[in-house]
């Protein structure tokens, strides 16, 4: 419950007869850089009128203003940029306009499955090698015993 954006009052929780209440808010933070939206795209699940898929083309806009890049934003593929991750987490089109909406974030450890997977698979063709040097010696080692 603490980890939900989406509560806009005060949670309380009881623990050990004591009450304790929590407040959740997101911050603002200047950026070096800007987020423009270029367009935005979405499909929802059919008779529900939820957002089954959508994507946002940006494009991000250094300080001097000098340099422009285009990003594609998905449900699922984030922005990576400058150490700050840009979220696709609402599209709309039931209004006038289309409305995306993007969480953005800063972690660190966000790519640590990544390297977690990375790291399994070279461990695991590690022990393959040491399996396959063993297996193959043994294999060398009997058919030197069967010819004598």
């Amino acid at each position: 419950m603490l980890l939900y954006e989406g509560v806009s009052h005060d949670i309380t929780a009881t623990v050990g007869g004591k009450i304790y209440g929590f407040r959740l808010h997101g911050e603002i933070w200047p950026t070096p850089f800007q987020v423009r939206l270029d367009d935005s795209r979405g499909e929802k699940h059919p008779g529900t009128g939820l957002a089954m898929t959508y994507e946002s083309d940006v494009t991000v806009l250094d300080e001097a203003g000098n340099d422009e890049r285009k990003f594609k934003i998905e449900m699922n593929e984030p922005l990576r940029y400058k150490k700050l991750t840009f979220y696709q987490t609402s599209w709309d089109d039931s209004g006038e306009k289309v409305q995306s909406g993007f969480t953005v974030k800063t972690n660190p450890s966000d790519q640590w499955p990544k390297y977690a997977i990375y790291t399994c698979g070279v461990a695991l063709f590690i022990h393959f090698i040491i399996k396959l040097f063993g297996f193959v010696s043994a294999s060398i080692a009997r058919s030197k015993n069967e010819q004598e």
